[in-house]
C-alpha cells in the first residue's frame, strides 16, 4: 500500500543506490542534500516494502512534478502497479490540475514506464543543468493537456523565432 514515507535516511538510502543514482544528476553522494526535499510543498510517497520512493513537489497550486526512484527490487509488472498506486493516491488525496515529469531519453525502461502508468508524452526538451534531452510526460484532464502542448509548441516557435533573430 502506497505510505507518505517519514524516515528520511531511507530516502537517502534509495537515492544513493547504484541503478538510482546515475539518474539523479548529482555529482556525487555528498552533494545530496536531502534536506531540500522535506519541505510542506514536496510529498514523499513510497511503496509497502519501501523499494520504491516518488517525490511531488507542488511548483504550483494543484501542479505537481514528479521523481521517481526505483530500486531493483521493484521493476517490470511491479514498477507499473506501485507506480500506478502512487499516481492514484496523488489523484485521490492532492486533487491535482496536472502532474508531470521529466525522463531522459536515453532511459528507456523509465520512458516506457511512463507511458505504461498512464502519462502521455509532451515533448522533448533540453535540460542545460543535466545537459540532456528529457522526455516531458504529464497527466491531466484532455483539456489541461492540450493547453500544456499549446503553450509548450507557442514557447518552441518564440524560442526558433528569438534565434533566427540573433543571426539576421
Amino acid at each position: 500500500m502506497t505510505h507518505i514515507l517519514q524516515d528520511m535516511n531511507h530516502l537517502e538510502w534509495i537515492m544513493k543506490q547504484p541503478e538510482v543514482f546515475p539518474h539523479l544528476g548529482f555529482s556525487d553522494y555528498d552533494s545530496i542534500d536531502i534536506n531540500k526535499f522535506v519541505n510542506h510543498r514536496v510529498t514523499i510517497l513510497a511503496n509497502e516494502d519501501e523499494t520504491a520512493v516518488s517525490l511531488w513537489e507542488e511548483s504550483s497550486p494543484g501542479i505537481f512534478e514528479a521523481h521517481s526512484l526505483f530500486t531493483n527490487d521493484c521493476r517490470g509488472r511491479d514498477a507499473i502497479r506501485v507506480g500506478s498506486d502512487m499516481i492514484e493516491w496523488m489523484i485521490i488525496n492532492k486533487d491535482p490540475l496536472l502532474l508531470w515529469g521529466q525522463t531522459p531519453v536515453i532511459n528507456k525502461a523509465a520512458n516506457w514506464w511512463n507511458r505504461q502508468v498512464g502519462l502521455k508524452y509532451i515533448t522533448q526538451v533540453e535540460d542545460p543543468n543535466l545537459n540532456m534531452t528529457m522526455n516531458f510526460y504529464a497527466l491531466g484532464s484532455d483539456e489541461v493537456l492540450d493547453t500544456l502542448r499549446t503553450s509548450v509548441a507557442s514557447l518552441k516557435a518564440n524560442e526558433q523565432s528569438d534565434s533566427n533573430q540573433k543571426f539576421d
